[in-house]
């Protein structure tokens, strides 16, 4: 009995574009697996990377099946038969006509937070919708993984790191002996207590209530992400 197998097609989920055709002996979600771990050109690997950053995946379709000795002509086929209805797609060598379909206007921040959502949140609701995971122990997992988040999201910002390497460079200054070049250059001219003063007010105090307001407010909304990173894991399935 012959073997079957398939030509089929990925999609931009965002607009349903075309972008690719390909074969496969194996299953559509196999060989879409296999898109997503290894890109086949490097129009591909860009695309699927800016689909990531928005937490989607190409969309797969059948387009053929047929025996696999017609596999290699039925492929060549389709892809021609794309091309000719102007489907600007990204097989080789064609992608390279096609390369400023790739141009996007960044949003970096937004892009480094929602990959940070999806990359967190992800797992958890692929397992829950899939039975794998019980509500409480997803809920555990959101809460956890939100606080983590709130953690993590401010030293993703190069002030905070600049900040955190400031700080520990004086205290390796003042512990080598700085501490004796401020008391004789320094303090003669300003007070401990002015020091204390501006201190509190300028650098300590607003340091302790942006933290404290970061840690209250960031949490809730990371775990409020969580469901848009699950209907997003439904709309795909």
């Amino acid at each position: 009995m012959a073997t079957k197998c398939f030509v089929y097609r990925l999609s931009d989920p965002r607009d349903g574009t075309v972008r690719y055709v390909g074969q496969t002996t194996k299953s559509l979600q196999e060989r879409l697996v296999g898109h997503l771990a290894s890109p086949t050109n490097p129009a591909m690997r860009a695309w699927i990377s800016l689909l990531g950053k928005q937490g989607l995946i190409p969309a797969i379709t059948v387009v053929a099946t047929v025996d696999k000795a017609q596999l290699d002509a039925e492929e060549k086929r389709h892809i021609e038969e794309h091309i000719r209805k102007g489907h600007r797609l990204f097989n080789a060598p064609h992608y390279h006509q096609h390369l400023r379909d790739l141009a996007v206007v960044r949003t970096g921040r937004e892009d480094h937070f929602g990959g940070v959502m999806r990359r967190q949140f992800e797992p958890i609701a692929i397992a829950h919708l899939a039975g794998r995971m019980s509500w409480r122990s997803a809920a555990w997992r959101v809460a956890v993984k939100s606080v983590l988040i709130a953690l993590y999201l401010p030293w993703s910002f190069r002030a905070v790191r600049f900040l955190a390497v400031a700080s520990a460079a004086s205290w390796y200054l003042w512990d080598i002996g700085f501490d004796d070049l401020v008391r004789s250059v320094v303090l003669p001219h300003i007070s401990a207590a002015e020091l204390a003063v501006l201190w509190h007010a300028y650098l300590a105090d607003p340091l302790l209530s942006v933290a404290l307001h970061f840690g209250v407010t960031v949490p809730p909304l990371a775990a409020l992400a969580y469901f848009a990173v699950r209907n997003n894991v439904l709309t795909r399935q």
